[in-house]
């Protein structure tokens, strides 16, 4: 379960554009330089839904992270592919009961990546896919 942030959420009166790796709630555009892992190598912008609520949010994603998503992945473009990606709990402000259970991820609206020695984003829309429990 991930920290409730009342305090912030009270104050402004729109919804969070997106929610970082840590469902910190983030106001401004989506940007893989805005991520919580600074040493991340790719992003993925992705919509998730709350298993509680049916709530619909915009989550970040980064690779590598603290933890892996999946033991069968080798990065997040591999796990995006496979479907076996997991944001985990959804962000703890949209129901009671949501925030202990898992969330469906749905689609990844953006992918990013730096591949490259001067690790300068590129953005790749062949990722930008409906996950296979998005469907339906």
């Amino acid at each position: 379960m991930f920290t409730e942030y009342f305090d912030i959420l009270a104050r402004i009166p729109e919804p969070p554009a997106w929610w970082d790796e840590w469902a910190v709630p983030r106001y401004c555009a989506f940007s893989p330089e805005r991520l919580a892992n600074l040493d991340a190598d790719e992003a993925a912008l992705i919509e998730i839904r709350c298993s509680g609520c049916g709530q619909h949010s915009l989550a970040a994603f980064s690779w590598p992270e603290l933890e892996t998503y999946n033991e069968e992945c080798s990065s997040l473009a591999d796990g995006i592919g496979k479907g076996v990606i997991a944001y985990g709990d959804p962000p703890n402000y949209c129901c009671r009961s949501g925030p202990s259970m898992t969330c469906r991820n749905l689609r990844v609206h953006e992918y990013w990546s730096r591949p490259n020695p001067e690790r300068v984003w590129r953005r790749d829309a062949s990722l930008e896919i409906v996950l296979p429990n998005g469907r339906g």
